[in-house]
């Protein structure tokens, strides 16, 4: 966001850094190599660039930039067809000097310096009475790829900022491949001039009257766009130039500009009155002044030198209803001085740290306000609009700032590094996971913290009509991908209080649970993640202020499940807590993650220990919860007395949470050499072995497991399941026999065991156990359609119209429409009814069809499209039975 002096430094350079950024560079080869490096890969190759910037003593200046660029392929055109040089066309005036295309056959192609169109900047176009920039665009006469760009441009600062000074800094070209680049800085020989650089050093010479700076550099390298490696904020650019001689002396300039705008008039004197009528202390004057500045006047986003740095007078903010940070500081300050109330304007950068230096107005980019307190300062920004009083965002905490009194010199003085209050999230679920998967839940978030201002800022911009789709969006990022509704809010100008939002969420197919594993409806709580490559690993991990995540969840499961719990995590370092308890209540899931950062930074010395730590949140929010069977499940802490055998279980079970199964077998096999009778660890190792291979030896395992212990239901279940996957139908119905003998209140034995009786067309026997089965869940139409089909098939029709009646009350969908339809039809009972209730599947299910678009087909959607197709089929079969054979 800042201005180098007259644009003069950010012309082509950004340029050539787009350009380059598009090819991927080679080092170049050993001195004494045969070949030259080779960077044909590259869109574009930079052979010269050669900077000149003249100052003079009444801050005027000149600057020059040549440059010759060859041009390797269709990118670069595309690059370069384009030229734009942006300027502050109120203290500078452009001219290109020229600009031509070098054929390879040497040919020369002119583009004249008259096709040079001058148009207002992107940023002048937004707000036009706060920046002057404009562009001189130019389209490149004959480009094309094989071709060598020359150029020169020349502006001329006439009108400078403070006259008497002068300030500028320079990049060279560090993301493109250039073969040769010099800057030639000149200033006067008398004049006392800060000139500092941080990697090329420069060569120093007199000459008529001027010391002249030459500094000579390539760059042959590429730095990937994604390597940080070891950046932080403190790197500095390449060259700076300032006349100005410390900071006071920049602070008095800028401190004149504001001063002279800052003006308590009758009218500002009036607002002020009004605003803090009633306030009984000097704090409430100022928050009421705040919050009004703060939340009633639009901030309007350019930044500090953008082509001014005099704010407008404060009176005519107060009447515009927007500004910038200088104006916005400027009415808070004159407001505040007609209530008898110092503040000063306190310069900041927003993005980098302060080089102490050189003292130049281009090393900030934001005015904020400092209002005197005790022996320091109270810091207050109010151009984030909908912030708490005293908080600055974490871009400007613990960060340099120059504060300019109007008694004592301006002075750099450190901001706060923490907010005004301490800092958390919480995250409250309380839902119902019923037995067809759907989650339905209510969700708070309560806020205080950085991310708070952001979401204010979003609801606050959207309007409430739109706080729905704000709140959606807001629930994919956070990994959730069902749907929102009914979003209530804190007023996000209600800055007081924490922002709070609650909404009600409801996910269909939740999870992974047709599988039997579930996630806890949580948002993911991380640290951030230690590069392996230890060349890669930054000077230290930026914690940001301590803060405190509590995240909880309590989930209502379907009538019988017992889930496997995941073990907890207690982790404790002097940089961060974490800890993580899963339990079960009766029937309700409770899951509580909490992680509490207690460091800014975290420095070398810890890295192996926060490593460890950050890898194990990572873990534990991979690991899924399963479901398991209708009783009692595996349980890490029982079934064994043997310590070691307990201990090789958990590490066991924690691997299978996350799909580490060969590891998780290891495990579970080494739990059963120390404690052969540990029936848990059979049933967990025969499971695997049923789902990865030898099955056989997961059946051997499985039974095992019920010999040892014959009241544990995952080892008959997971034993009949595999029995029935391997056709051993009989063996299959066996066990679930066994099973309901052995645990008479086991809801799956007779359903499985009616399943298959109904398949083996022993209909008597399938009655007898379907009708145990609709016992213990008399709401599943699945159940009431198979008991339905028995009595059918065992020739009592009137029980089984009756009971179909009852499996469509239940569930009145397409599908179960379907399979009624079906049964009947099958069964040929009540044939009328069967083809009506499957042309009304047809029919619903048609309508549904019509509303997909085939360009965003959801799997739901295809899905839906292959229903139809056997909806169809079993209206047929209907027709067949009833004897119309043309339908």
């Amino acid at each position: 966001m800042r201005l180098r002096i007259a644009l003069a430094t950010v012309t082509l350079l950004g340029l050539f850094v787009c350009l380059a950024a598009r090819g991927t560079a080679q080092d170049a080869k050993p001195k004494g190599s045969p070949s030259p490096p080779d960077y044909s890969n590259q869109a574009a190759v930079i052979e010269d660039l050669h900077t000149t910037m003249a100052f003079h003593d009444d801050g005027t200046s000149m600057t020059t930039r040549e440059g010759t660029v060859e041009v390797q392929s269709q990118a670069g055109v595309q690059a370069f067809g384009m030229l734009n040089f942006p300027y502050a066309s109120a203290t500078t005036t452009l001219q290109l000097v020229y600009l031509r295309v070098i054929k390879p056959d040497k040919r020369v192609v002119v583009t004249p310096a008259e096709n040079a169109l001058d148009m207002p900047a992107q940023v002048t176009q937004q707000a036009p009475f706060y920046s002057d920039i404009k562009v001189l665009q130019v389209a490149v006469k004959g480009l094309e790829a094989g071709d060598t760009v020359e150029f020169e441009w020349r502006a001329d600062t006439t009108k400078p900022l403070d006259p008497g000074q002068f300030w500028s800094y320079f990049n060279f070209t560090h993301s493109a491949i250039v073969l040769h680049e010099d800057l030639q800085i000149s200033v006067p020989k008398d004049r006392k001039v800060i000139v500092k650089s941080t990697t090329v050093q420069p060569t120093v010479t007199e000459d008529a009257g001027n010391r002249i700076y030459t500094w000579q550099t390539k760059n042959l390298t590429v730095k990937k766009a994604d390597d940080t490696t070891n950046s932080d904020d403190t790197e500095f650019p390449d060259v700076q130039v300032t006349s100005f001689q410390n900071w006071d002396e920049l602070g008095k300039w800028f401190g004149g500009l504001v001063a002279s705008r800052a003006i308590a008039t009758p009218d500002i004197k009036a607002k002020a009155d009004e605003l803090t009528r009633g306030a009984t202390t000097e704090t409430d004057k100022i928050k009421r002044l705040y919050a009004f500045v703060s939340t009633k006047y639009r901030y309007i986003g350019i930044g500090l030198g953008i082509g001014r740095y005099q704010p407008h007078a404060a009176a005519d903010v107060l009447g515009n209803d927007y500004g910038d940070c200088k104006d916005k500081h400027t009415l808070f300050e004159a407001l505040l001085a007609a209530e008898g109330i110092k503040a000063y304007p306190a310069l900041i950068n927003s993005s980098n740290k302060i080089d102490r230096d050189v003292p130049s107005p281009l090393q900030f980019d934001h005015v904020i306000t400092a209002i005197p307190e005790g022996k320091g300062y109270l810091f207050l920004d109010t151009t984030p609009e909908v912030t708490p009083f005293g908080y600055l965002t974490a871009n400007l905490r613990d960060k340099s700032s120059l504060v300019i009194p109007d008694t004592r010199p301006a002075e750099l003085v450190k901001t706060p590094a923490d907010p005004p209050f301490p800092m958390f999230e919480h995250f409250q679920v309380d839902g119902t996971l019923d037995a067809t998967g759907t989650l339905t839940s209510k969700m708070r978030m309560t806020v205080h913290d950085d991310p708070e201002f952001l979401i204010r800022l979003a609801f606050r911009q959207a309007g409430q009509a739109q706080w729905t789709e704000v709140m959606q969006k807001m629930s994919e990022g956070m990994g959730f991908g069902g749907t929102v509704s009914n979003v209530t809010v804190t007023p996000p100008e209600q800055t007081e209080t924490p922002l709070d939002i609650e909404y009600n969420y409801v996910r269909k197919d939740y999870s992974d649970f047709s599988d039997k594993w579930i996630s806890a409806p949580l948002p993911p709580i991380s640290v951030p993640a230690l590069p392996d490559d230890a060349a890669k690993r930054p000077k230290t991990i930026k914690m940001g202020s301590p803060n405190n995540f509590l995240y909880t969840a309590a989930i209502e499961l379907p009538a019988g499940m017992n889930p496997q719990l995941p073990q907890a995590v207690h982790l404790s370092e002097p940089f961060a807590d974490y800890d993580a308890t899963y339990t079960i209540s009766g029937n309700t899931l409770h899951v509580e993650k909490k992680l509490v950062t207690k460091e800014r930074e975290v420095h070398p010395a810890e890295f192996e220990a926060y490593d460890k730590f950050q890898k194990a949140i990572e873990n534990d929010a991979k690991i899924n919860i399963y479901l398991g069977g209708q009783a009692d499940q595996m349980s890490s802490s029982g079934g064994s007395e043997n310590p070691e055998a307990l201990k090789l279980y958990g590490e066991g079970y924690q691997s299978w949470q996350m799909r580490d199964f060969p590891g998780a077998m290891e495990y579970f096999q080494q739990a059963v050499e120390k404690d052969p009778k540990y029936a848990q660890a059979w049933t967990a190792l025969g499971t695997l072995h049923a789902a990865m291979g030898p099955r056989d030896q997961g059946v051997a395992e499985l039974k095992k497991a019920i010999a040892l212990d014959p009241k544990q239901p995952t080892a008959y279940e997971e034993l009949g399941t595999l029995l029935l996957m391997q056709h051993q139908t009989e063996d299959a119905l066996a066990v679930w026999k066994e099973l309901e003998q052995a645990m008479p209140e086991n809801v799956m034995a007779p359903e499985r065991a009616g399943a298959i009786l109904l398949s083996l067309q022993r209909y008597p026997e399938a009655v007898t156990e379907l009708e145990g089965a609709v016992k213990h869940n008399p709401g599943s139409a699945t159940l009431l359609t198979e008991l339905g089909t028995a009595y059918s098939r065992a020739g009592n029709a009137a029980k089984a119209i009756s009971t179909f009646e009852s499996a469509l009350a239940a569930d009145p969908s397409t599908n179960t429409l379907n399979s009624v339809a079906y049964a009947m039809a099958d069964a040929n009972v009540s044939l009328p009814e069967a083809v009506q209730d499957s042309q009304k599947a047809v029919s619903e299910e048609e309508a549904a069809t019509a509303k997909i678009d085939i360009q965003d087909a959801s799997p739901q959607d295809f899905a839906t499209a292959s229903h139809l197709a056997a909806y169809w089929d079993t209206l047929g079969w209907a027709y067949f039975r009833t004897g119309d054979m043309e339908k």
